[in-house]
């Protein structure tokens, strides 16, 4: 029920101005986060933090960063790729290209793994 509710959330947050409820789609995303760990919803979390977005929340890049963090371990790649950005501009970190490149690495070998074998092999 609350993947449902959360994604129910998003679709109306998103793709219909009448029912745009920013506050409920936050308060969607936590819980459902909170429940299940979810790293789609941990990466959302993360986006809210880092831009104070509709002022739901007000900016703060150590919540996010931590929202991010957790998303990108569970998987996410949109969370990974943030990370790996944060870390080559600093952004609530301290910069750092090694760091970057690996965030860079985990998100396109997991894209790698979306395509079929002989896709590795074209010439």
């Amino acid at each position: 029920v609350l993947i449902t509710n959360a994604f129910l959330t998003t679709f109306q947050f998103h793709l219909s101005p009448s029912l745009h409820n920013t506050t409920r789609a936050f308060e969607a995303y936590s819980e459902h986060a909170t429940v299940t760990g979810n790293a789609t919803s941990q990466a959302i979390l993360g986006f809210f933090y880092a831009t104070g977005y509709d002022n739901v929340v007000p900016i703060d890049q150590a919540k996010s960063l931590l929202h991010y963090t957790f998303a990108a371990h569970g998987g996410d790649q949109g969370a990974q790729m943030t990370m790996a950005y944060r870390y080559w501009a600093g952004i609530g970190v301290n910069d750092d290209c090694q760091k970057a490149l690996e965030w860079y690495q985990l998100a396109a070998e997991q894209c790698m793994c979306l395509f079929p074998s002989q896709m590795h092999h074209a010439s």
